[in-house]
């Protein structure tokens, strides 16, 4: 078995999960009534089934270096934090590389070890950047947007944030 880095979302009935040691990102259909009928719900007792998989270990466009978490936009896009290459990667629903935003360092944009990401419902990218103690606030196609947090145990401080979430609402 390989060890996986907190990487599942569900959306559509699909579990998606990056597997860190594999360096690829797997998606897996877990009940193909719910996707088809459009259910909000995929049961427990339903056998998950490998649907198809991406990436590869490296540095290039598509290619990974420790992926640790996945979100889906209204478009059912895809976007991986990519933690040793220090990035985002998005890619379309058909695993086809489409951007990548961000570079090591602790300027607006940049990243040391991103962890965690969530879109709302306007498509905005939230991005836990754990080195950095804080979270990033991305566009779609990447442009910077705005930032939380500093290093410390105070309001609206982190020490090695994790992980981002929406509410139900999308906000």
């Amino acid at each position: 078995m390989h060890s996986l880095i907190a990487a599942l979302a569900i959306r559509r009935g699909g579990l998606r999960q990056a597997d860190s040691a594999m360096r690829q990102v797997s998606f897996i259909l877990l009940l193909a009534v719910a996707f088809v009928f459009g259910a909000s719900r995929a049961r427990a007792d339903t056998a998950p089934a490998f649907v198809t998989s991406w990436g590869d270990s490296g540095t290039a466009n598509g290619q990974f270096n420790s992926p640790v978490d996945i979100a889906t936009d209204s478009q059912g896009n895809v976007y991986v934090t990519d933690l040793k290459n220090h990035r985002v990667q998005k890619f379309d629903s058909n695993g086809t590389f489409l951007l990548k935003w961000g570079t090591n360092g602790s300027g607006n944009g940049q990243f040391v070890y991103p962890v965690g990401i969530a879109l709302d419902a306007q498509d905005n990218v939230y991005v836990v950047d754990s080195g950095n103690n804080r979270i990033e606030k991305f566009s779609t196609s990447g442009a910077f947007l705005g930032k939380w947090g500093s290093a410390g145990g105070g309001a609206g401080q982190f020490w090695n944030p994790q992980g981002v979430t929406v509410s139900g609402n999308g906000t």
